[in-house]
């Protein structure tokens, strides 16, 4: 059984994965900003800390609009 704080690791695993790997589906992201997005998570990822990364769930939400294409469906230009 999940505890909260494994379900919260795995949340922060997510956030951090869709950072480091963006979506090539999305064509509103530009190259900068998925440049951007995997700087930010980089270290992070590298170093292993999924813990709270607000800064990438502000990007996530507020600048970038991040679709995530598992969830939403496929997006079609």
């Amino acid at each position: 059984m999940l505890t909260p704080v494994m379900i919260d690791k795995i949340k922060g695993f997510e956030t951090v994965l869709n950072g480091y790997y963006p979506t090539v589906s999305d064509f509103k992201l530009t190259s900068f900003q998925r440049k951007a997005m995997k700087s930010l998570s980089s270290f992070r990822y590298k170093t292993n800390l999924f813990r709270y990364p607000y800064e990438l769930k502000v990007l996530q939400k507020f600048w970038l609009r991040y679709r995530q294409p598992e969830i939403e469906g496929a997006y079609l230009e």
